[in-house]
């Protein structure tokens, strides 16, 4: 018998997702640790900028959906800034 099991813990001050799996696999169990950063659109959309990316389009699936609040993803279409150097 296999089973999964997981517990999360989000850290809101650091933005970070903790999460504990664990498998149980023909009746020995093993637990693996995750930590994982969280981004709002807007944070991500602010750090390409600032690496001279423009957003052209935010999509919640590949079928191009519009991101919305709830989206199960973010797709983030960007392109290098034009500047002029003059």
């Amino acid at each position: 018998m296999e089973c999964e099991l997981s517990t999360s813990h989000y850290e809101a001050a650091e933005s970070r997702l903790h999460i504990q799996y664990t498998f149980v696999r023909d009746g020995k169990q093993e637990t693996r640790e995750i930590s994982q950063q969280v981004y709002t659109a807007a944070e991500v959309r602010r750090l390409l900028d600032q690496a001279g990316l423009g957003t052209l389009a935010l999509y919640g699936s590949l079928d191009q959906q519009p991101y919305l609040m709830g989206s199960p993803h973010l797709l983030l279409v960007a392109k290098k800034a034009v500047t002029s150097d003059k």
